[in-house]
């Protein structure tokens, strides 16, 4: 069974007295851990080294809420899936879930491409930029779901 949970570990404190809180992924008897963007002080732990902070614990309660929801997705129980197939999972939906600057993906796609008609790309691309009003414009503002 698949166990996700929020830690902070002892010896892994930083230069500026900053620990990081992991995300620990246990499965069949095997750890693996994920860095987190939440940063905590010792002030923020108790001497147990458990989140103190009510912010920090909501934060890494959503976290670890969110992998909990990635995994439930996976076949688990029917499969031989290893830790390390879980792991590429998860980084698979991010990848999936991050988005691309529609207006730098066409302005790269022009400087490669050797297609007849550039110059309308070009020009229509830039007839939208004008019609916009700005140069950036992510996939998930384009297709709303």
């Amino acid at each position: 069974m698949l166990t996700i949970k929020a830690e902070v570990l002892k010896s892994k404190q930083k230069v500026d007295n900053t620990y990081n809180v992991k995300i620990r992924l246990t499965y069949n008897r095997e750890v693996k851990r994920l860095a987190t963007h939440i940063f905590v002080r010792t002030e923020d732990l108790t001497k147990d080294f458990k989140l103190k902070n009510p912010k920090y614990i909501k934060e890494a309660d959503r976290l670890v809420r969110h992998y909990q929801e990635l995994c439930a997705t996976l076949p688990l129980e029917t499969s031989n899936f290893t830790l390390n197939d879980i792991l590429e999972c998860i980084q698979k939906e991010k990848e999936a879930n991050t988005p691309i600057d529609f207006i730098q993906f066409c302005k790269d796609w022009l400087t490669t491409t050797e297609v007849k008609g550039k110059r309308n790309y070009q020009t229509t691309l830039n007839t939208f930029i004008a019609f916009l009003g700005k140069d950036k414009l992510n996939t998930n503002q384009v297709t709303k779901l």
